[in-house]
């Protein structure tokens, strides 16, 4: 399994949870848009208040580290909600066999009461008969905590044989329990020194104070693994979340705040942070860690690992190594994460609350931190048999229809473009994705983009209502008026270009389009302005009905972004002899070789004809998808990473 569904779960406000289910490329699922009660409330809120009471001074027996895992769950998931989740997980993992990603959105600044409860001990409760699901731990399941609104980060790039460096950072001051930094010291040196290791030791930092720190940063280390103590201080009104670092002069302990720590970060952003707690009399050191964290992710860091239990030094250890080699083995860092805690729950057999302990701030999207360079000799050849076959694919038939994009050159950078086709299976999501992928290749480098399913989507031609779903697919707040989308969006296009897709536009009536163009399109115009240097900003609307047609030519209108492009009509078969000048390229031939030999044509009309005959004489899409099979290639997987729009 490596494609993964992201199930956001987005706190509100004290009263509401909202949730939005995104596929793999990042599209919106409607089934997953939904909104249900918090329920942190009355007797709940009273048992999890008593039970997390209780772990501060013993720990919980293996039924009330249920009962927590049961109300924490019932807490953020109404009976809709969950089961919603619980259909989810099914057919996600279950059914098609991929990865769930579960992302915990809370403010920890409005809802701080809320983000500090330990929510990575969540399971299903046993009432709802859906079986046993631990949230933090369950195989092709992911869950971290990730903010909608955080910065998000590029892959950290490492050169092919750019080892990860980890800076080990021990703070053991005088006055509180001596720490004996021998098992992780010895478990990362072994880590390094294994044959082909990914890793370098740098030299561990012990008696840590802000300056030893400082200097340590100064060879960037991709990982700072900080090992030590913290607590809670009350300053005035406000609780700090303290660090011990050693006062190596007074010989004594020196308690940092947590934004002293964060400012350290400013030297050099690590890209992974782990602080790992230790055992303390008061048991202070883990909550105040899971506090620590939160300064430390608002400081732009990508990946931060906290401890929010106390755990037993050579379990933290067990944790960090997994969760190491899981990245080295290129795994997203919020899986990494998630395989560590399982393998801790395993061991203990749920028995122990030492497997939620970690928990996991992410900003880096879709758990991808680390991008390692490869040289094109590295590349597997069933890869590179795959992309020459994509790029002969692409200089197949359209080519009436991409030829108009070329009159925007030197023009304002906003248009509409209309694409229709007799049905789902002419083509269109390929053509819109050659026309933005490969014909604007090095424009539409970081562009954001939302595809709406008008046929999923509304059941009506209420306007207000696709004002709504576009807020949402651009993360942008939807419960504030049209003007406020609109500038919204315009803010959102001066950083970065913007691409809007709405598919089946027709469903609603052939008016629509229109209604489209006059309410949603033209305020949009009137507020960008756009000039030749713009960013992009595009609007696709594709038919997959075939009832849209061209009214008159494009003559003079094209360029000017208030009038839509009509592209012309796409056909439900590919012709004969467009097919017989494509097949006679040297290039289609060699990309074709596996095809052709399966076949065993005679001749090249042989080879044409037999084509034709699998693919209802040329339907476009049974085309593309019986070559990529003739061709030993899954076009299941070829389309989720060629169509991307």
């Amino acid at each position: 399994m490596t494609e993964c569904y992201t199930y956001r779960v987005s706190v509100i406000n004290e009263q509401t949870v909202r949730t939005v289910l995104s596929d793999p490329q990042n599209r919106l699922v409607d089934e997953g848009e939904g909104e249900g009660q918090f329920r942190y409330t009355g007797a709940r809120r009273q048992q999890i208040k008593q039970l997390l009471d209780t772990a501060v001074q013993n720990p919980l027996t293996e039924d009330q580290i249920k009962q927590l895992g049961e109300a924490l769950f019932n807490a953020l998931f109404d009976p809709v909600l969950r089961q919603k989740l619980a259909e989810h997980y099914n057919d996600i993992v279950h059914g098609e066999q991929k990865l769930l990603r579960l992302e915990l959105d809370v403010d920890e600044k409005t809802l701080s009461h809320v983000a500090a409860l330990p929510w990575e001990l969540m399971c299903l409760p046993q009432e709802a008969n859906l079986g046993v699901l631990w949230l933090a731990s369950a195989p092709n399941f992911i869950f971290s905590r990730r903010r909608s609104q955080w910065f998000i980060p590029n892959p950290v790039q490492l050169q092919k044989n750019e080892k990860l460096k980890i800076g080990l950072v021990v703070a053991s001051p005088p006055g509180l329990p001596p720490i004996d930094i021998n098992p992780i010291q010895t478990a990362l040196q072994k880590l390094a020194e294994q044959p082909g290791s990914q890793f370098e030791l740098l030299p561990t930092v012990t008696a840590a104070d802000a300056p030893k720190i400082d200097d340590l940063l100064t060879q960037e280390p991709h990982i700072l693994h900080f090992v030590g103590y913290g607590r809670y201080h009350q300053e005035g009104d406000e609780q700090k979340h303290q660090v011990a670092f050693v006062d190596t002069i007074l010989d004594n302990v020196d308690w940092a705040n947590a934004d002293i720590f964060s400012d350290l970060l400013n030297q050099h952003r690590p890209p992974v942070v782990l602080l790992q707690a230790c055992v303390d009399p008061q048991n202070k050191s883990a909550q105040a860690f899971a506090g620590i964290a939160a300064n430390v992710v608002a400081q732009n860091v990508p990946v931060v690992v906290a401890t929010q239990y106390q755990m037993d030094n050579d379990l933290a250890v067990r944790f960090a190594l997994r969760f190491y080699k899981q990245l080295a083995e290129g795994d997203p860092v919020d899986r990494a994460a998630q395989v560590a805690r399982r393998d801790l729950a395993l061991r203990a057999q749920y028995k122990t609350t030492d497997f939620a302990s970690p928990l996991l701030y992410m900003r880096v999207r879709d758990g991808r931190l680390f991008d390692r360079k490869i040289t094109e000799n590295e590349t597997p050849e069933p890869v590179k048999q795959a992309q020459a076959l994509r790029e002969v694919l692409v200089q197949l038939n359209y080519n009436q229809q991409r030829g108009q994009l070329a009159a925007l050159q030197y023009k304002p950078k906003m248009s509409t473009f209309l694409i229709s086709g007799p049905n789902q299976l002419s083509g269109q999501r390929w053509l819109l994705n050659l026309l933005v992928k490969e014909d604007l290749k090095g424009e539409f480098i970081d562009g954001k983009s939302v595809r709406l399913d008008i046929a999923q989507k509304l059941t009506s031609q209420d306007v207000q209502r696709l004002w709504v779903a576009l807020a949402r697919g651009l993360n942008l707040p939807w419960t504030t008026s049209q003007e406020e989308i609109v500038e919204g969006m315009y803010e959102m296009w001066q950083e970065r270009d913007l691409l809007i897709i709405l598919d089946n536009v027709c469903h609603l009536g052939t008016a629509f389009p229109e209604i489209v163009l006059q309410q949603v399109w033209q305020p949009l115009v009137k507020r960008f302005n756009p000039r030749a240097d713009s960013n992009w900003c595009l609007l696709f609307m594709l038919d997959n009905e075939g009832k849209l047609v061209a009214q008159g030519q494009n003559g003079d209108n094209i360029g000017d972004p208030a009038r839509p492009v009509w592209l012309p009509p796409l056909k439900e078969r590919f012709e004969a002899d467009e097919l017989g000048n494509w097949l006679g390229q040297w290039a289609t031939q060699k990309a074709l070789e596996k095809a052709r030999q399966k076949l065993n044509p005679t001749s090249p009309d042989d080879f044409r004809a037999q084509l034709l005959a699998l693919t209802d004489n040329g339907v476009p899409m049974f085309f593309v998808s019986e070559l990529c099979s003739l061709c030993d290639h899954n076009w299941g997987t070829l389309k989720g990473q060629w169509l991307t729009l």
